[in-house]
């Protein structure tokens, strides 16, 4: 379930940053249509100017509209991505294990963390070893 509910956020973050790529655009088409508006007025077109004008206008609505979205949606993706991490951690902690006689015991939540943080910890150490802990250290005494 959490494989398939991180490819849903993946997929709406890509969507978070087109929103905005779209935003961008309708910035650049925005300045186009006030040049072009300029430009109009300034050989004497005014109704094609106001025509360009008004379409400037709506491009600048258009964008604002998309980055408040896009903000929005951010914004929840990040509350459900921080919910979707703490859930994982939640029902990791609160886990049953079998016991003898068919009883289930839950393990303490405190001692579970700290043994899932020892745990990671060794196996940080293990795959990378502590060359990497004194090359940081040797660069920062430069």
């Amino acid at each position: 379930m959490t494989l398939n509910l991180n490819k849903k956020i993946f997929n709406l973050k890509l969507a978070a940053k087109q929103i905005t790529r779209n935003a961008k655009k309708l910035k650049k088409q925005e300045a186009r249509e006030i040049q072009m508006c300029l430009k109009r007025v300034m050989h004497g077109e005014l109704e094609i100017g106001r025509v360009h004008a008004e379409n400037a206008v709506r491009n600048h609505n258009q964008s604002l509209d998309l980055l408040r979205l896009g903000a929005r949606l951010q914004g929840a993706l990040n509350i459900l991505e921080a919910d979707t991490v703490q859930n994982a951690v939640w029902t990791f902690t609160n886990f049953e294990r079998g016991d003898e006689g068919g009883r289930t015991n839950k393990l303490n939540c405190k001692c579970i963390t700290y043994m899932f943080v020892c745990w990671l910890l060794q196996i940080f150490f293990y795959k990378f070893g502590t060359s990497i802990f004194f090359q940081h250290l040797n660069i920062l005494k430069r």
